[in-house]
């Protein structure tokens, strides 16, 4: 089964690894199995039941002390936090949503990171696990088109927009015994609404564009 899977996959673990899941249950039975098999010294939780007061204790555990795994929810701990200490990612489920995918798999790329990062992925033949794998790559290359055809203006006002967004939420994030999560939610909505502005801009863009050609 699939927790026996992971199980197999951390055994081969030499370095620190981040397990990101969906789903509470799984959430609770990856802690429990990993704590139960290395030590509860060794695995560290981050996701909604996560205490706020423990979550910079946790992180801290695993960025610089004992902890070896980092089990979390990419709606939670795929945002702002620095986990460069890992090297191995392995998703136990995945969820359509394609920023938290693209976010958590950047929590391992910060400043610091000397090593490759090897990301793996586990999935059931035929079930619903394929599906959201091959969407989540649909919506890549989808997003990969929107931004290669958009204009150079336009590309550069929604990047330098994004990017002051993004390090205000990065810097919020740095105090986390500081930052509530009603917090992240209000910075991750402004994003969403960076991007429809930009859409709107390229549109505006393309209309003037069309009237200047006849």
């Amino acid at each position: 089964n699939r927790i026996k899977a992971l199980l197999e996959l951390t055994d081969e673990v030499d370095n620190k690894c981040i397990v990101w899941a969906c789903y509470r249950a799984d959430l609770r039975q990856i802690a429990k199995e990993l704590k139960e098999k290395y030590g509860t010294d060794k695995v560290v939780e981050y996701w909604g039941d996560t205490d706020d007061k423990d979550r910079k204790a946790n992180i801290i555990s695993f960025t610089k002390g004992e902890a070896k795994f980092f089990v979390a929810n990419p709606a939670t701990g795929g945002f702002g936090l620095n986990l460069q200490a890992a090297n191995t990612v392995i998703y136990y489920s995945n969820g359509y949503n394609l920023e938290h995918r693209i976010q958590s798999e950047d929590r391992c790329h910060r400043i610091g990171q000397t090593r490759n990062v090897n990301y793996i992925d586990l999935t059931t033949l035929e079930t619903v696990d394929n599906k959201i794998i091959k969407c989540l790559k649909d919506k890549k290359n989808i997003a990969r088109q929107i931004n290669d055809s958009m204009p150079a203006g336009v590309k550069e006002l929604a990047g330098n927009m994004e990017q002051r967004v993004k390090q205000t939420l990065q810097s919020q994030l740095s105090k986390l015994d500081l930052v509530t999560r009603e917090e992240l939610d209000v910075q991750q909505q402004m994003l969403l609404r960076l991007r429809e502005r930009v859409e709107l801009l390229e549109k505006e863009l393309e209309a003037t564009k069309n009237q200047n050609k006849d």
